[in-house]
């Protein structure tokens, strides 16, 4: 999907236009598989897209193709090292806490184990 949207690119401007059913053609899957890979592609910053519009020879006013433009591959390099970088982030709060919880537990279970010894 992107190595076709990349083909098809304008080397100045790093943009192209195909449709959803040009570019399934292309790769040989559905205009819902291209939109789902699309939408990945978009998820990654690998791609962005902008709505175009047509306007007909009777002046009616219709939806165009989606403006694919390619993104620098650095960008999209840099997003996914900062994603991945969040996630060892929360990971290791979610560390600290259960830590500190577990020794909360522990220090809960020892005063319950103490106070069932004096009771007895």
């Amino acid at each position: 999907m992107y190595a076709y949207l990349m083909y098809c690119e304008d080397r100045t401007t790093f943009q192209c236009h195909p449709s959803y059913k040009t570019i399934g053609s292309a790769v040989g899957l559905s205009k819902n598989t291209v939109k789902k890979h699309i939408d990945g592609l978009i998820a990654k910053q690998l791609i962005s897209t902008e709505p175009t519009t047509v306007i007909t020879k009777k002046g009616h006013k219709h939806n165009g193709t989606l403006l694919y433009t390619i993104r620098p591959i650095q960008e999209a390099v840099e997003y996914h090292y900062q994603r991945q970088l969040a996630h060892c982030q929360a990971e290791m709060y979610r560390q600290k806490a259960l830590e500190k919880l577990e020794k909360f537990d522990r220090i809960q279970w020892s005063k319950i184990k103490q106070v069932k010894e004096s009771v007895s």
